[in-house]
């Protein structure tokens, strides 16, 4: 079995693939709630439908835990860190969904968003295989699991070229550009950034169908409100976390229902405490209603998205320029998104997945039971800078610089392992006071994030530390390992495979290059000792590993410079 997880923010999803057809492992469930709640009197964690139906005086609940993987690695649910929330939360999806199957596991592929930086892709990475004991875990972008589910179901008309993936969840909404082309089975991410789960959401969506809607309507009827803190889901005990999370399947229940037909009538005995909520609820209403909602989406898309669209050249002129428009996420489904996308991105063709509510869990159980993986090249641009601590050349103490290389604009295998910078033994780099010592600290911060400095750390962003090692060499290479989620201290014996690496970022180079070579050698006044010299050099070039391609520039700018003479 090679099991696909699909850790969403707000609900997770298991399945594999069993001779071209899809198991859901969940059953009739369909998704798990990506909820933790700590009882104290128990000092015991518990999660999915149970946690959701626990109505504990004392009870401490956390949705959408997943997200403090990036905003808060140090959280804290009682005396559980957030490891162990994320180890018990994969042991509990083992024993009440996998291990039932009694199937052989070979591999586990686990969706990540982009937006995570090394430090809660590592912590990912390690709770599941140390909750499932096998070696054998691999993560994979969201989107592209989204695009390789979407193509394994329309085999016929798949994808390709420049779309913007947008994943309308439960928890966030997320936004990629991806760029997919079938000759050279290649999938490029662009980008992928996130509204969060306090702008526009599924989840959000419920909100405001319980506080615009729902809770109006119970007023006029029974001359009451539902309590405040319910409503607006502050300091929820016991018995206001079991109402608000009644109240919100409620309102999830009408949101979907909605979205199917013109008017909807709902009959809801027991809606609180002991009084129902009878009432028709047309199209309108809800557009009306739900209107402050949508336009937070509004917003962001011409604000943020568009902005990033034009830096990466998706956009002109106030126009997106793709291909198509790929709709994800459960949320999606609410009446009036799919006008609203269409309303703000004219031009491309929206494209709904056939199977909406498997989509990117087909997608990840498919990456290497079906072989993508081996196949496939999937390339990202990691929206992360790194700064090097160095001793402060005019002051005490250490600053930091931002090591140069752009993982904001290079393409990365995602599997890859990429030399970022060599630090000279002899530096304000090296840390260590001792002669022949090695001490190294390196930071990741979010490339939206324009400033940095030292205090702003803490130690959370540190994503690699080296104490005070001995060593003998002059140069030591720091490489990013992406498919690892680690950066690593390079030694001797693995720089050819760093090079061998470097040139696979740049795969169609040297053909890039030869073809280069040819078009010069149709102007005859080109000078044929350079024409002679080039192509030796593209010789040299093709038998071994490079690091440097600066020479095959000067080839092109010299045959330029002469031709313009």
């Amino acid at each position: 079995m090679h099991l696909g997880i699909d850790f969403g923010t707000s609900y997770t999803k298991l399945g594999y693939m069993d001779q071209g057809n899809f198991i859901n492992l969940v059953g009739e469930e369909n998704q798990i709630p990506t909820l933790v709640v700590y009882l104290p009197s128990r000092e015991k964690l518990f999660f999915g439908k149970m946690a959701m139906r626990l109505n504990q005086p004392g009870a401490e609940e956390v949705r959408f835990f997943k997200l403090e993987m990036k905003r808060n690695p140090d959280f804290r649910l009682g005396p559980f860190t957030l490891n162990d929330i994320l180890r018990e939360y994969f042991n509990y999806l083992r024993d009440e969904y996998v291990e039932v199957w009694r199937g052989e596991l070979e591999s586990i592929t686990v969706s990540v968003p982009n937006y995570f930086g090394l430090k809660p892709r590592k912590m990912l990475l390690e709770a599941v295989r140390q909750s499932f004991g096998l070696s054998e875990v691999y993560l994979l972008p969201e989107p592209v699991a989204a695009l390789l589910g979407y193509n394994a179901i329309h085999a016929q008309e798949q994808l390709e070229g420049d779309i913007l993936c947008v994943d309308i969840g439960g928890g966030t909404t997320d936004f990629s550009f991806l760029s997919m082309t079938h000759k050279h089975n290649e999938i490029v991410m662009e980008s992928q950034f996130q509204i969060g789960h306090d702008a526009f959401s599924g989840s959000e969506l419920d909100r405001g169908v319980l506080r615009f809607i729902l809770n109006p309507l119970f007023k006029m009827q029974h001359g009451y409100d539902i309590p405040a803190p319910i409503t607006s889901e502050k300091n929820l005990q016991g018995e206001e976390r079991y109402w608000f999370n009644r109240l919100m399947v409620t309102a999830e229940q009408v949101k979907v229902a909605i979205g199917r037909q013109s008017s909807a009538y709902f009959n809801i005995p027991g809606f609180y405490q002991q009084d129902s909520l009878v009432f028709d609820l047309p199209a309108e209403l809800f557009m009306a209603q739900l209107e402050p909602v949508f336009t937070r989406l509004k917003k962001y898309i011409n604000e943020r998205v568009r902005e990033k669209g034009e830096l990466l050249g998706f956009s002109r002129e106030g126009r997106f320029i793709l291909d198509y428009l790929l709709l994800l996420g459960g949320a999606s489904q609410t009446r009036g998104v799919n006008q609203l996308i269409a309303d703000i991105c004219p031009g491309p063709e929206i494209i709904h997945p056939q199977d909406l509510s498997f989509n990117v869990v087909r997608g990840l159980s498919q990456w290497k039971q079906a072989g993508s993986s081996s196949f496939l090249r999937v390339k990202t641009i990691y929206p992360f800078n790194f700064f090097i601590e160095k001793w402060n050349p005019v002051g005490t103490g250490t600053i930091l610089e931002k090591l140069p290389f752009d993982t904001e604009n290079l393409e990365l295998d995602i599997n890859g392992r990429h030399k970022i910078f060599t630090v000279p033994v002899a530096s304000p780099y090296n840390l260590a006071t001792n002669t022949n010592s090695l001490k190294l600290r390196v930071h990741e911060l979010d490339s939206a994030d324009l400033q940095a400095q030292v205090e702003q750390f803490m130690g959370q962003d540190l994503v690699l530390q080296v104490d005070d090692e001995e060593i003998e060499q002059d140069l030591v290479d720091l490489y990013l390992n992406l498919g690892a989620s680690t950066m690593e201290v390079g030694k001797d014996n693995n720089k050819l495979n760093s090079a061998v690496n470097e040139k696979q970022l740049f795969p169609n180079l040297l053909s890039h290059q030869e073809t280069a070579l040819d078009l010069i050698r149709l102007y005859p006044d080109t000078n044929p000792r350079l024409l002679q010299d080039f192509e030796e050099y593209l010789d040299q070039f093709s038998s071994q590993p490079s690091s440097d391609y600066s020479v095959l520039l000067m080839y092109k700018l010299l045959a330029f410079l002469q031709l313009m003479g």
